[in-house]
């Protein structure tokens, strides 16, 4: 079951997974979190810019990666916003994101040197241009 939930949560749910987890709030930010037998083991965070929207994080803890929990999330948001561009950044080397996102129609506009202080990233959408 997906429920929205608060950044407060997100903090405490996943807690020694995601502790440096810190993003810029907002009032169109907002968290989905992915429960699984009373345990909470994934989430989404998505910024709602009325005909845009961002996808922030999509996060799976490591022991149920790879069992499409990630792409749950994705469908959920892709379900719930209709009629937007969505947008994200993904480090370049993360190939199960990348994959997931290709797989869900997304496609990639540009890089971004340096994003992940070292690392470069792809900047993908789906559904339309970018507006920075």
């Amino acid at each position: 079951m997906i429920k929205e939930v608060s950044y407060n949560d997100i903090l405490s749910l996943f807690k020694g997974y995601k502790e440096d987890y810190v993003i810029s709030m907002s009032n169109n930010s907002k968290y989905y979190a992915y429960e699984l037998n009373n345990e909470y083991i994934g989430f989404i965070c998505i910024l709602d810019l009325d005909t845009e929207l961002e996808i922030i994080d999509v996060f799976v803890m490591p022991e149920y990666q790879g069992n499409g929990y990630g792409d749950k999330l994705l469908k959920y948001i892709l379900d719930n916003y209709k009629n937007r561009n969505y947008f994200l950044e993904v480090n370049v080397n993360n190939e199960r994101a990348i994959n997931l996102y290709k797989k869900n129609g997304f496609e990639i506009l540009t890089i971004r040197k340096h994003y992940y202080k070292d690392e470069d990233a792809y900047v993908m959408s789906k559904g339309g241009e970018i507006h920075e």
